[in-house]
């Protein structure tokens, strides 16, 4: 047999294709595996070898039992089991071979100890590096996929896949292979030993065999049809949790939260049901497997009995060993199945592997020698991504010379992160050429080339744990000089970092300082050319040009491309590429191009740091970047229209001295720490539903009596085996007779306790299931916005347990390292930084591969588990043998009682073996506990009640707002304002600037910092009350919320304008029937709705439900001035008597509604009053409102 081998030198040999999950072995590996095959294979043939061992002996003991108890001299009434002659059932002989069987009993027991060790720890042993080897070999392949290809994945998704392929593989690799091994030699040599020993009795019994595999075909066949239908109705009730995560402020503004549990709940008892149904089917097929197994007792004795009396060439021996060994060959027949549903997963995942292996980008090239004046060429080039059929550049041809410096602008969107992408090599063009230095960069070694062409991006990963690392990549400082050098350039200087290596200060640092460090980070390499996307962004106009100014004053030579907006660099570029629609134009000057593309003056910005919000604009354009946490559950929207999951990651990594890839902050980390699980919350919990007792009271008899079940079998065995010692009477049948009815009545009710346990068990563990889904989605709807922010991937996790089982917990540290290498491949491989983690990633491996003492010792136990019940059993019949000798037993007793103790022993092996598999499910169940022991009082208000007198004036009084984690988002400094019933005010400024933040803690999606904010009735101006202080859930339903983008559900216009309100509600109804045209299903895939018609029908939602105050959210400008003025007009007729509060960051959408404006910046209120008297004050507003015209110019 030849089987390729795939080795930590050899990664992608082509593999034979039977033995494909070999792939991956080593010689050693090789040599291990078949130790553990032949090892299982003596193992399978020492079973039927102990059981003709036991055959013999109790017809010894049966033998000697009849020539002692009865009279002989009587020919004609002979015991039907006698076959031996006197002289040879003498006690000596009794004594001298239960010693045999005991030594040989022992040394097979002893046998299997030592096989069982050895094929467990062997294989395991084997699996372990060989999916160790694959882990290493996967993560190396995925790091050389085309970028092209990573960006378009869900790196959870991968990441979960991945793990999920190499656990498939180690599974199949493991003791489960010497499992079937061993399952499979002692079926075939059980079979064989049963026919030799008794065809007749052998074949009748394996007659059954067609019988249980129709029974089970046709259970798995209404299982699957059972799990089609649960797994459409668990769709429903998923839809049903990703429509309410996506409409989460919806759900939270207008109290819903009781409804959409309720609506998951309706759709989870569907659920319920077919889980039940499927519990009760397999309780069905369990009892009556019972069944017929008791009944195959019965049928053995009975026939065999026959056949003892027709033939005397048919032993007791014969009778027991074939009764024994077709049962255990039938149920190790039926083992067989699954083992080879886990080689063929096994074998499938070693294949998704291989061919990841295969299409890995291929590495080596030229290294250009030759420096050109023509340092980079586009020659004809046309790119479009694979996603889209649009092209991005069109037949594209410049050429940039050595040591200039170029300047990439254009509108957002048009292709210019992409031009420097293909420099990169990040995806491949359609048709032209780039070359480098005269050379196609597809002829160059992509490391030399990224090397030697620095790319700094807008959004900064940094690598390492202190800022020395950051810069080198965790690589040995070469030169400390060269660090700090690099560190003035950029302007760190200022900053007092210091330069330990065990100080940690990447956490604490800003995004522009962040950007700043991972242009240092390049600079440090020295590369031909520089290339910046936007890489200062988060920087002031002007510290952008002094960092410029360095670079070239520092490297003359070096070319830069830069991709910029800041006019003062363009202003010192000595080309500029203006890229529109997919052509590049060249210009020398700005002046030129802005006389041939007037349009493009609005390109160019002056970020002076005071009005301009452009650090918190970056970092919103990174988040926007980073994919979600999974595509179970899509995004939920916040602040800027970004998912929760994707809310202010600060894109910083670390590597440093743990070798495992981390990103900060990540709450997700806390699953892979151990956490001790309090199993009183776990108890209390399981303890509230009162209503299951009695199925758990049913639950727990039906399992003493299945409990019951083994020890009921061997006084039945012992029994019976004793009536072959009798004559061939009436009494004799009479008894047979009497036990047999016993065996089929404990068959009986042996399946029908198996039927009640596993049914009620069914019942309790879909209520329980549904229970938990139900209250998890209730007290997560009950957490504070800040919550969802803070722990965003631990609320993916905890969803998930709404879908699954979180096994995937056990693999966190493996999956977070292939996920944010996957989040980060373009930087990773920007920076040629592949072989670094690599190598980190193998060296955790390795730390797993060296230690095998646990592999060791969970073999050893299971080895003992196997043997030590045969051994008892030798020693309580070497035993028993004594004391039959000795007339103070019969045998009956004596096969009894060693019965009992093997079964006992087998009993308690089967306890310990499962204990190492669940070790883990306390430590994964403990954010669940944590979950639904939900502290109360973090959602109880002092409940004061809203009464009628409610105006509507509130008031802030120094309300600050500063987020507890994410410092990133917009802050809110000590807002003071009076807002009277009936007044309508917005808040503007520009973006990012925060005019949402008082509308959102006015609705109690945040707790402020700092200050209050009070409420006044209309009659007593003195009883002032916290807003806060009210029930939320009355307090909103004063509050309606308009959106210019709002959430809208894939339902009815009816439904849509009438969810604001309870079902019960007359309004729905009335709204439902108003109109045919209310029933339209809203598809935004299908129906594209206006500006105009998104805020109407939100309007419209919020109206239905009367409020007393009418929140307008991020309003914008209609499509036309017509629809603008209707929709103004629609506005003051509603808003009459009410209080209005809008926010926006185009002023022209408020001004004629909303008389006074308070206009925001970075947190502050810098201006008040109408929108003539700030035009007229010339200050911060009159500049955004001058910047908006000349847009619109």
């Amino acid at each position: 047999m030849n089987t390729n081998k795939v080795n930590a030198e050899s990664d992608s040999e082509k593999p034979f294709y039977i033995l494909t999950q070999f792939s991956f072995a080593s010689w050693s590996d090789i040599i291990l595996t078949v130790i553990g095959a032949i090892s299982a294979i003596l193992y399978g043939i020492c079973t039927p070898g102990i059981i003709i061992l036991y055959g013999h002996l109790a017809d010894l003991f049966l033998q000697y039992q009849i020539v002692n108890l009865i009279d002989l001299s009587n020919t004609t009434e002979i015991p039907i089991g006698f076959r031996y002659s006197i002289s040879n059932v003498t006690a000596d002989e009794l004594a001298k071979q239960t010693v045999y069987f005991s030594i040989s009993s022992a040394t097979l027991s002893l046998a299997q100890l030592i096989l069982t060790t050895l094929y467990v720890g062997c294989l395991n042993i084997a699996a372990l590096n060989q999916s160790s080897r694959a882990r290493k070999i996967h993560f190396k392949a995925l790091l050389q996929q085309n970028i092209s290809w990573l960006t378009q994945q869900d790196p959870e998704e991968l990441a979960a896949m991945s793990i999920k392929d190499i656990n498939s593989l180690q599974f199949g690799l493991g003791n489960k292979l010497g499992n079937f091994i061993a399952t499979s030699w002692a079926a075939a040599c059980c079979v064989i030993v049963s026919v030799y020993h008794g065809y007749r009795l052998a074949g009748s019994l394996i007659a059954i065999v067609p019988v249980i595999a129709i029974q089970i075909y046709v259970t798995k066949r209404i299982m699957h049809r059972v799990k089609k239908q649960e797994t459409n109705h668990y769709r429903a009730a998923q839809i049903l949790v990703r429509d309410c995560l996506q409409h989460l402020r919806l759900v939270m503004a207008y109290s819903k939260e009781e409804y959409e549990v309720k609506k998951y709940t309706d759709k989870l008892v569907k659920v319920e049901h077919c889980d039940i149904i499927r519990g009760s089917i397999i309780s069905i097929t369990g009892g009556s497997l019972w069944i017929m197994i008791y009944s195959m007792y019965c049928f053995a004795f009975w026939y065999g009995v026959e056949l003892l009396k027709v033939n005397n060439n048919y032993s007791v021996a014969s009778l027991i060993i074939v009764t024994f060994c077709t049962h255990i060959a039938i149920y190790q027949i039926f083992q067989i199945p699954p083992y080879v549903h886990i080689f063929k997963k096994a074998r499938n995942a070693a294949s998704q592997i291989l061919k990841m292996v295969k299409n890995t980008s291929n590495a080596g090239g030229k290294q250009p020698e030759k420096e050109l004046t023509k340092i980079l060429t586009f020659e004809k080039v046309t790119f479009g991504y694979s996603s889209s059929s649009e092209e991005i550049l069109k037949n594209v041809s410049f050429a940039i010379d050595r040591g200039t410096t170029t300047a990439l602008i254009g509108h957002r969107d048009v292709g210019k992160t992409s031009c420097l992408s293909l420099i990169h090599k990040f995806f491949h063009i359609q048709n032209g050429k780039i070359n480098f230095n005269g050379i196609n960069i597809q002829d160059i070694d992509t490391s030399w080339l990224r090397f030697h062409i620095g790319y700094s991006q807008q959004c900064p990963v940094l690598f390492g744990t202190t800022p020395i690392e950051s810069i080198t990549c965790c690589s040995p400082v070469g030169n400390l000089e060269h660090v700090k050098s690099v560190i003035e350039i950029v302007g760190m200087n200022s900053l007092s970092i210091k330069f330990d290596r065990n100080t940690s200060l990447l956490w604490d640092l800003p995004v522009d300082e962040r950007q700043r460090l991972a242009l240092a980070r390049i600079l440090y390499r020295n590369p031909d050319i520089l290339m910046m996307d936007n890489s200062l962004s988060a920087l002031s106009s002007k510290n952008e040009e002094e960092i410029f100014d360095r670079i070239q004053l520092a490297y003359p030579d070096l070319t830069i491309i830069i991709v910029t907006s800041n006019v003062r660099i363009l202003n010192k570029v000595q080309k500029i590429l203006y890229l529109d629609n997919g052509i590049i134009e060249e210009f020398f000057h700005v002046e030129e191009m802005i006389q041939v593309h007037p349009e493009t003056k609005k390109l160019m910005i002056e970020k002076n740091g005071t009005i301009d919000n452009f650090e918190i604009e970056t970092m919103a354009k990174c988040r926007k970047k980073q994919p979600t946490c999974g595509t179970i559950f899509p995004p939920i929207t916040s602040f800027f229209e970004k998912s929760y999951q994707e809310l202010f990651r600060s894109g910083l990594i670390q590597i440093g001295n743990h070798s495992v890839i981390h990103q900060f902050p990540d709450i997700s980390t806390s699953s892979s720490v151990t956490k001790n699980v309090d199993f009183i919350k776990m108890i209390k919990y399981l303890l509230r539903d009162h209503k299951h007792w009695l199925h758990l009271l049913l639950i727990c008899l039906s399992s003493i009596v299945l409990g019951l079940n083994l020890p009921m079998y061997t006084v039945l065995f012992g029994e019976t085996l004793n009536l072959i010692a009798m004559r061939n009477t009436s009494e004799l049948h009479s008894r047979f007779n009497y036990f047999a009815t016993m065996f089929i009545v404990a068959g009986f009710v042996t399946g029908l306790c198996k039927i009640i346990q596993d049914s009620m068990l069914s019942i309790v563990e879909s209520k329980l299931a549904t229970r938990i889904r139900r209250d998890t989605l209730t007290l997560i709807l009950q957490k504070k916005m800040e919550w969802f922010d803070t722990e965003a991937k631990t609320i993916c996790e905890i969803l998930s347990i709404l879908r699954k089982s979180p096994d995937h917990q056990r693999e966190f540290a493996k999956r977070f390292t292939i996920t944010e290498s996957v989040r980060h491949a373009e930087v990773i491989a920007a920076l040629t930084l592949e072989h670094t983690l690599i190598n980190c990633y193998n060296a955790d491996i390795e730390n797993v591969i060296t230690n095998h003492r646990g592999i060791k010792i969970q073999a050893f136990i299971h080895g003992c588990c196997v043997a030590l019940p045969q051994m008892a059993y030798a020693v309580a019949i070497l035993y028993g043998g004594y004391m039959l000798t000795h007339h103070e037993i019969d045998a009956g007793t004596v096969f009894k009682v060693a019965e009992a103790i093997i079964l006992g022993t087998l009993l308690i092996g089967h306890l310990v073996l499962p204990m190492a598999s669940n070790i883990h499910e306390p430590e994964e169940s403990e954010n669940i506990v944590n979950i639904l022991e939900y502290n109360v009082n973090e959602s109880k208000a002092t409940n004061l009640i809203i009464d009628k007198n409610f105006g509507g004036r509130i008031i802030f009084k120094d309300v600050s707002f500063v987020h507890s984690h994410y410092a990133a988002i917009p802050k809110l400094f000590k807002l003071n304002l009076e807002i009277n019933a009936g007044e309508h005010i917005a808040f503007v400024g520009r973006p990012y600037s925060g005019v949402s933040i008082p509308i959102q803690l006015l609705l109690g999606f945040y707790d402020y910092t700092s200050g209050e904010i009070v409420s006044y009735n209309n009659t007593k101006l003195l009883d002032g009350k916290r807003l806060h202080d009210y029930d939320m859930k009355t307090l909103r339903n004063q509050m309606g919320i308009v959106e210019s983008e709002p959430r809208i559900f894939k339902d009815t216009i009816a439904y849509n304008i009438s969810y604001s309100v309870s079902n019960k509600s007359p309004a729905s109804k009335v709204v439902a029937v108003s109109k045919r045209g209310y029933y339209t299903v809203l598809d935004e895939e299908e129906i594209k709705l206006t500006v105009s018609q998104k805020i109407q029908l939100s309007l419209a939602r919020a109206l239905v439900r009367n409020p007393r105050i009418l929140l307008f959210e991020n309003m914008k400008y209609c499509e036309t001035e017509q629809t603008q003025r209707r929709l103004e007009e629609i506005i003051s007729l509603v808003s009459k008597e009410r209080t209005c509060v809008a926010s926006t960051q185009d002023p022209s959408s408020v001004i004629r509604v909303f008389p006074r404006l308070i206009f925001i910046n970075r947190g502050k209120i810098m201006e008040s009053g109408s929108h003539a008297e700030l035009l007229a004050s010339n200050g911060h507003y009159s500049d955004m409102w001058r910047d908006i015209e000349t847009n619109l110019q």
